[in-house]
């Protein structure tokens, strides 16, 4: 609806700007600098707005209980951001995709994007898995989370942060048996980064409990991880 408002502007500056002095053209183009300055900032926020609370409905889902018209009621409330739904090995999986749009992307240059899915089978939510990217100098840093009915591979505990030190994302596993507040602090992403014009976001910047998390879990490698990603 901003953008409507955007092009009359245009057109109406246009008109003054071939019939008037080069102070009514500065003129101008102030007002749409402003405009188009005022459209990227609420746009920002509300993707930052839209993006906390798809978060917190998927923290507040249930792995193993939570049904088919739970995730329903996501579907329909986040429907502007959800992506093409596939069937994978007998599980039903419904995404969602949070991002700027092209042309706050020019304004914003370091681009970040939310991605997010939910996992169903026989009428039941069996996973929930959480992406949250921001582009760097180097590349693209990434906070992941996955919520399962059980933990695989090398994790045997309710919740588990970590990964191959050196590879440029942090990564939270959860299972069934994890507690609220081991939820919170999985899902407890700083989404500021999403809208952010500008910085270098570290790993802990965009998941700083899943940072804290990972030192305790592996107070051996304190050294090596705060060498390897530059935080405290």
């Amino acid at each position: 609806m901003a953008f409507g408002k955007l092009f009359p502007a245009t057109a109406w500056c246009m008109g003054r700007m071939a019939s008037r002095p080069a102070r009514r053209v500065y003129a101008c183009v102030f007002v749409l600098a402003f405009i188009w300055a005022a459209v990227t900032f609420v746009h920002l926020r509300r993707s930052k707005a839209q993006a906390q609370k798809l978060i917190q409905a998927l923290e507040l889902l249930d792995v193993g209980s939570s049904s088919n018209a739970d995730v329903q009621r996501i579907s329909k409330e986040f429907s502007q951001y959800e992506v093409a739904s596939e069937d994978r090995y007998g599980v039903h999986e419904v995404n969602f995709e949070i991002a700027e749009t092209s042309v706050v992307r020019h304004v914003v240059h370091s681009g970040a994007i939310l991605r997010a899915g939910i996992g169903t089978r026989d009428g039941k939510v069996v996973d929930v898995g959480v992406m949250f990217e921001r582009q760097v100098s180097g590349g693209k840093l990434a906070a992941i989370i996955s919520e399962a009915r059980e933990q695989s591979g090398t994790c045997q505990n309710p919740y588990c942060v970590g990964n191959p030190i050196g590879k440029r994302f942090v990564f939270s596993r959860l299972d069934m048996r994890a507690t609220p507040e081991q939820k919170r602090r999985a899902f407890d992403l700083n989404l500021d980064w999403l809208t952010r014009f500008n910085g270098e976001a570290r790993i802990c910047d965009l998941s700083p409990p899943a940072w804290e998390e990972w030192k305790v879990q592996d107070p051996g490698d304190v050294p090596l991880l705060r060498s390897t990603y530059q935080c405290p």
